[in-house]
């Protein structure tokens, strides 16, 4: 995969939501732990320039973090990260979000409704970030797939490791839905040598 520089907001996004549960120290110890001191300095200045920040970076504080707090607390943090961006996202951009309301307002279903936050929300990142995201639709689930994203750059794991991604997409169908009935959990990712990472939202069975 090409390294490619992302927008400083993203990255700094994600920074803060790291920031935000594991405490300024934790988030700085995780940072000069990858090489990354220039960020625990200064966090990337919050505008959508792409000429400081690298995908791979974000994938390095990632590993960072499975690093410091092992996979499954890595999984617990990184997941609360990705929910916490889809809310800062939806509450920056209250046009846009109206605009999906108003849309899901005339669906005759829950599953319409998800259907449709998944498949604005990938054509969202298709767009922004240069990348290629799509959904599926695959019997009672919805696949949200995802080549190049920033979180698996190069990483080599034998689980799946895009926790972030996870909690954003189950936090925007829960925006969408107006519930936490439904969750997103990656089935297949880069970092185990699939071709794109697929995340399954299924309906939560407790």
């Amino acid at each position: 995969m090409e390294d490619r520089f992302i927008s400083n907001m993203t990255f700094r996004v994600v920074l803060l939501g790291i920031r935000e549960i594991i405490g300024e120290n934790g988030l700085k110890t995780v940072l000069n732990r990858v090489g990354l001191k220039k960020f625990a300095e200064a966090l990337p200045p919050n505008n959508q320039e792409k000429n400081l920040c690298k995908a791979s970076e974000v994938t390095l504080v990632d590993m960072g973090v499975v690093d410091i707090f092992g996979n499954n607390g890595a999984s617990a943090v990184l997941f609360q990260v990705g929910r916490m961006q889809a809310q800062w996202g939806l509450n920056e951009n209250p046009d846009t979000a109206a605009a999906a309301k108003a849309a899901f307002s005339g669906l005759s279903s829950e599953f319409e409704m998800v259907k449709t936050a998944v498949e604005m929300t990938a054509a969202v990142l298709s767009a922004e970030s240069d990348c290629k995201a799509w959904a599926e639709v695959d019997g009672e689930d919805l696949l949200y797939n995802i080549d190049e994203g920033t979180h698996c750059f190069n990483f080599k794991s034998e689980n799946p490791v895009c926790f972030t991604t996870s909690g954003f997409i189950t936090s925007i169908v829960s925006w969408a839905t107006g519930n936490d009935t439904w969750l997103a959990q990656e089935e297949s990712c880069m970092a185990m040598g699939a071709p794109y990472c697929t995340h399954r939202l299924s309906r939560r069975k407790d």
